[in-house]
């Protein structure tokens, strides 16, 4: 019902200078005038007529979401039904059943007939919900992109391309949507229904007190549909992903959209409030979670500017790279140097900033570090180092170091304790400049004095170890270079090593009491804060302690430092002291190992005290390994394409005249001011889709040459006549202005765009729009073009690196574990290996 007006308020065509009551030649004449011509140009009557036609435009996008829900609702019930059906015994399958079971090496060719099928009911879905006459709405919205107004030719294009993608928009969300069949996942939807108006409301609202605790409570029962009942580290995948399908993430943006002056923070108090539950609530959403965290990585700039609750937001930014290598390589030296500014801002108030860093520079998911944000991140500590370091670098302090880790826990406390892990991790795989540098921070008895140290946790001895390992005893330049050459025989090492056996029979005693316990234990690693005020987090600390550090300790120690020797006839029976314990310690503990990482340093472990014990020499032999273009060209693209042709033109220029309606856009946006999050994402949408458009008018032609046409290019004059016809008709609308400047967005999918569009529209060496990138270029100060291109290069090359060392790091611990395997059976065969080590299945 009103549905007939609001297409009639849109339509241009019934724009009129006046009221009807004016009549005669004249006013026709006037009235002629302005619908050709008068009505797109700016004046104080056509900006009233503009602003209603705006607002009918949000009406009319309001009505694309309706039409969008209703054909998902139908297309769900349609899988609903088809699954149901599926699963009733001694009935005949559904017609669409082959589909439901159909895997990767699904061939649409041999399933034509289940094809038509299924095309058959999707179009019957999408004729049940078309309101619209397509030709209709077609010339209206590009009739409305003619307007001499920005916001008018940005919303009719946007409309355009919703109404134009709509079956690849229903599959994309239908990919992402979820079928909710458990009555907890149903609940939370229902939930959130409820709460999710409240928050919205709140979200940018100036609140009072009772209004700030309301939206908190609001947050806190999101936060709470994050994670296993009970269980706050262990994530809800489930519940996040309902959570991310409702539109929480841009809420959330919503809200951190308002600004804090800190120096005014005591008068912002709810709204900080506000900010820290909101973090938290993207902490959660993000754990485990490479969507979102691939979302707030894109956001990653706007996030580190906000003020206000910096502790919750490190926590947060953590997330985003935790055990995602992506996000890892992805990150710029900007925001590292944004990070470690941060760090030397807060300080001790805020040692999350230095966790975060430590995410940055090792990928959870592989074990491994990536030596360019080592680079990084150690580059911005040497500029920062007078701020950050000061705890470190004070030589007349050594014993406030020391009194500060035998304490319980404090921010001093926290600070050093980050700090030093995120050294050690910076040094990891053998680097010489950044282990010269840790070199100066920590002497050798400075390390084995904090570890002998019976009074300071095992928690907190856990980064002063891995500072050891790495920074002089696992090294680039081996143990005469980094001063370790006396270590084999030291008597204070082998004290140390004595307290870790003892630590391995208390170990082993306690799982041995309480095998359950040491299941959850493991699980979770204790905070860098963790004290060991209770026994439970006293042995989670330890237990963390050994895994993470003492057993790649052992690994190094057996291979590279253990030298029998007859002048110290004690050592070979204190080493197997050492392995018995662990081999006790391993019978109590492996059953209840159920992360791989921990499981592969258990093995290694053992099999190095054996392989020691045993006087096997080992060897372990490291080795080292020295589509962004495609169109979506079905249907639904083509129809698109053709709104921009104009077939009853033949001159190249008019035919193609629509097509600077999408320059047009492209240029608009180019200097759109800051957006929200969902027109961000919009935005970005819309401007991929022109591009693609622009360049799918270029490459409709192009695929009409045959594949050998480069043998006999002369031949195919006509065909090479056409390709160009259509980049000169684009060239003559000014798209090398209008679409350069995108370059230097930071998407990757624009940027990868737009180089495939300028890539066809130069295609076959076209001198005109040579001639007009070379004017581009020469006419302006700014070399956008050339900075975009070589930071895209160097990204490219930088990633490639990073994978292809990822790679050989990854086979080398590969075949590091081979040998180890075979050493470990040689072992078992010639010493006196426990037997309790065949639950290792070698």
């Amino acid at each position: 019902m009103l549905l007939k007006p609001l297409i009639s308020l849109v339509d241009g065509q019934n724009d009129k200078p006046f009221p009807n009551r004016f009549q005669g030649a004249e006013a026709e004449e006037v009235i002629t005038y302005f619908q050709k011509t008068g009505r797109f140009q700016k004046s104080e009557e056509t900006k009233a007529i503009v602003d209603a036609k705006i607002q009918a435009l949000e009406v009319l996008n309001l009505f694309f979401n309706f039409i969008f829900n209703l054909r998902m609702e139908k297309f769900m019930n349609m899988f609903k039904l088809t699954h149901s059906q599926a699963s009733v015994q001694n009935m005949p399958p559904p017609e669409l059943f082959g589909l439901l079971n159909s895997n990767d090496d699904f061939d649409v060719e041999e399933s034509g007939l289940l094809c038509r099928t299924a095309l058959r009911k999707l179009g019957d879905i999408f004729t049940e919900t078309d309101f619209f006459e397509k030709k209709e709405l077609t010339d209206i919205l590009l009739d409305l992109s003619s307007y001499d107004y920005d916001e008018m030719i940005r919303k009719s294009m946007f409309l355009l391309n919703r109404y134009y993608s709509a079956h690849k928009t229903l599959f994309q969300r239908a990919v992402q949507a979820q079928v909710l069949t458990t009555d907890e996942s149903i609940n939370v939807a229902n939930r959130l229904d409820t709460l999710l108006p409240t928050l919205r409301r709140l979200a940018t609202s100036k609140l009072n007190s009772d209004q700030t605790n309301e939206l908190c409570a609001v947050i806190d029962q999101l936060i709470g549909m994050c994670h296993l009942k009970d269980e706050p580290e262990e994530h809800h995948s489930m519940n996040q992903s309902i959570l991310y399908n409702f539109g929480v993430l841009e809420d959330c943006f919503t809200i951190l959209s308002q600004d804090i002056d800190v120096k005014l923070l005591d008068q912002y108090g709810g709204l900080k409030k506000i900010f820290q539950k909101t973090f938290l609530l993207l902490k959660n959403m993000a754990r485990s979670n490479k969507t979102v965290q691939t979302r707030l990585f894109d956001r990653v700039d706007l996030l580190l500017s906000k003020e206000g609750a910096p502790g919750e937001l490190a926590e947060a930014l953590t997330e985003i790279f935790t055990g995602n290598s992506n996000t890892c390589m992805k990150v710029g030296n900007h925001q590292v140097q944004k990070i470690m500014g941060l760090v030397a801002k807060h300080k001790t108030d805020v040692p999350q900033f230095l966790d975060l860093l430590n995410a940055i520079v090792k990928v959870e998911e592989l074990d491994l570090p990536l030596k360019r944000n080592q680079g990084f991140v150690m580059t911005y500590f040497m500029q920062f180092r007078a701020e950050v370091a000061d705890i470190i670098d004070d030589k007349e302090n050594k014993s406030n170091r020391v009194k500060i880790l035998e304490g319980s826990s404090s921010r001093d406390l926290n600070y050093l304790v980050a700090l030093v892990d995120l050294l050690a991790t910076c040094a990891e795989g053998e680097n010489r400049y950044i282990e010269s540098i840790c070199q100066t921070i920590f002497s050798i008895p400075d390390m084995l004095e904090v570890l002998n140290n019976r009074k300071i946790i095992n928690n907190f001895k856990r980064p002063y170890l891995r500072f050891f390992l790495w920074v002089y005893l696992n090294t680039a330049g081996g143990m005469i270079d980094s001063g370790a050459g006396d270590l084999p025989h030291d008597k204070v090492l082998w004290d140390f090593l004595e307290g870790l056996r003892e630590d391995l029979i208390r170990m082993q005693q306690f799982a041995e009491r309480n095998p359950d316990a040491v299941k959850l234990l493991l699980k979770q690693p204790p905070s860098t804060n963790n004290d060991g005020s209770t026994g439970d987090e006293e042995m989670r600390g330890t237990l963390h302690y050994f895994f993470d550090a003492v057993m790649p300790f052992f690994q190094v120690f057996c291979r590279s430092y253990y030298q029998p020797d007859e002048l110290f006839p004690e050592e070979p029976a204190r080493l197997a002291n050492l392995t018995k314990a662990f081999e006790g310690f391993m019978d109590a503990i492996a059953p209840r190992v159920s992360i791989e990482r921990q499981m592969k340093n258990l093995i290694s472990a053992m099999t190095a005290l054996i392989t020691a014990s045993n006087a096997i020499s080992m060897s372990v032999k490291y080795s080292e390994v020295g589509g962004d273009e495609e169109l979506p060209l079905g249907q639904e693209f083509q129809e698109h394409l053709k709104c921009f042709i104009d077939e009853k033109q033949t001159k190249p220029i008019l035919r193609f005249a629509r097509a600077e309606k999408l320059v047009q856009q492209l240029a608009i946006s180019q200097q759109l001011p800051s957006l929200s999050e969902k027109e961000t994402l919009e935005q970005q949408e819309l401007d991929i889709k022109c591009l693609m458009l622009l360049r799918g008018l270029i490459h409709n032609e192009i695929v009409r040459l045959p594949e050998d046409w480069e043998s006999d290019p002369k031949g195919h004059k006509k065909a090479f006549k056409k390709i160009e016809d259509v980049q000169n008709a684009l060239d003559h609308y000014d798209v090398v202005d209008g679409t350069l400047g995108h370059l230097s967005r930071p998407q990757d999918d624009i940027v990868r765009e737009l180089l495939a569009f300028l890539a066809v529209l130069l295609f076959s060496g076209n001198s005109n729009v040579q001639d007009s990138m070379y004017a581009f270029f020469t006419g302006t100060r700014e070399e956008t073009f050339f900075f975009a291109v070589k930071n895209r290069v160097h990204l490219s090359a930088l990633a490639t690196r990073e994978k292809r060392l990822l790679h050989a790091m990854h086979q080398a611990k590969i075949d590091e574990l081979v040998s180890q395997a075979k050493a470990l059976r040689k072992a078992m065969q010639s010493g006196d290996a426990n037997p309790a080590v065949c639950i290792l299945g070698l």
